[in-house]
């Protein structure tokens, strides 16, 4: 809303005719131009960040996820019968 109401200030610099309207028209034009690409590139940088920090949360989720499996799939398979952690037997 507040891009729109800058956008929308701007238009009397951009038709002015009076007789400094050269250097009006000019500095209406950049202020007009920079106010829209930057609205623009809000419009379009802002849900791609956002999707870029989900999926990279996920991603790292994921493998974290997965480290924790195979951590619990390694110890599984190195622990021995009966609990003797060394294998000696008693008696």
């Amino acid at each position: 809303m507040t891009s729109a109401a800058f956008v929308l200030d701007v238009v009397p610099l951009l038709v002015s005719t009076d007789a400094r309207a050269e250097s009006r028209r000019s500095i209406g034009t950049g202020m007009f131009g920079g106010a829209i690409k930057a609205t623009v590139l809000r419009l379009v940088f802002t849900p791609l960040a956002f999707y870029i920090v989900v999926s990279g949360q996920r991603y790292i989720q994921r493998g974290v996820k997965s480290m924790t499996r195979d951590k619990a799939k390694a110890n599984a398979e190195s622990e021995v019968p009966g609990g003797d952690i060394q294998g000696s037997q008693e008696g």
